[in-house]
């Protein structure tokens, strides 16, 4: 499997589930043992590969709206991750396969996510503020900038 980069590179590969372009979102988790990523198909399939074996871990169709961007917890919960979007932003575990919509933002496009050691999670709104989350739930949000983020 092939993946280059976080951001704007999209990748072809014959795999024995499926024959699909990934998507240039798509993110390593912090061990390095899993790669999340999310397909061309017009249901947006979300993937989680583990890497040693090759073996799709957990999947999940997203629907219609369009993910931007993934990002593993850096903090104790190794095995959940973030995917933002167009009016969403979820909460992905990958043991219990369970994800949980952001409470306190919805409705909002986040362009960025991004999780700090201590197991915060950052997003960027298309609106210019930075939002908070704590266990998927919304704890603060600053207006880092006016305008649109695009």
């Amino acid at each position: 499997f092939f993946f280059s980069s976080r951001r704007r590179h999209t990748r072809c590969r014959e795999v024995s589930w499926a024959r699909r372009c990934v998507q240039e979102t798509g993110a390593w988790s912090g061990d390095n043992q899993y790669i999340a990523f999310v397909d061309m198909h017009e249901a947006h399939n979300l993937y989680v590969m583990d890497v040693e074996s090759g073996e799709i871990t957990f999947k999940n169709q997203l629907g219609a709206p369009e993910v931007f961007d993934i990002s593993w917890n850096k903090g104790k919960e190794k095995n959940h991750f973030a995917t933002c979007g167009i009016r969403n932003i979820k909460f992905w575990d990958i043991i219990s396969k369970t994800s949980k919509l952001g409470t306190g933002a919805m409705g909002k496009t986040f362009f960025f996510v991004t999780f700090g050691v201590a197991g915060y999670c950052y997003a960027v709104g298309h609106d210019g503020k930075v939002y908070l989350f704590q266990n998927g739930d919304l704890k603060n949000c600053i207006q880092a900038h006016t305008g649109f983020i695009h």
